[in-house]
């Protein structure tokens, strides 16, 4: 929660423009690391944040797990859909 505000303090967060300017940086630098992850590994790409995000899940980190899992999604649009 940012200091001064307190539009959700049950939840300990903040609904204030701030919060959702950091939130969506965040997510515009997660598209950019996808890009240049795709760039580098082309469709290998994909596996490797599988993988990645299989591995902070076992090690019980929720947060590294989500974000390779939303890097992996990003990945996957970025592939297309799949032809038979």
């Amino acid at each position: 929660m940012h200091d001064g505000c307190r539009s959700l303090p049950l939840l300990g967060r903040c609904s204030c423009a701030q919060e959702e300017k950091v939130e969506a940086m965040q997510e515009s630098e997660v598209h950019v690391y996808a890009r240049q992850l795709w760039k580098a590994r082309g469709q290998k790409a994909i596996a490797e944040a599988a993988h990645k995000a299989t591995e902070f899940e076992k090690k019980r980190d929720a947060d590294q797990a989500r974000h390779w899992r939303r890097i992996e999604a990003i990945l996957m649009q970025m592939r297309g859909p799949r032809q038979s």
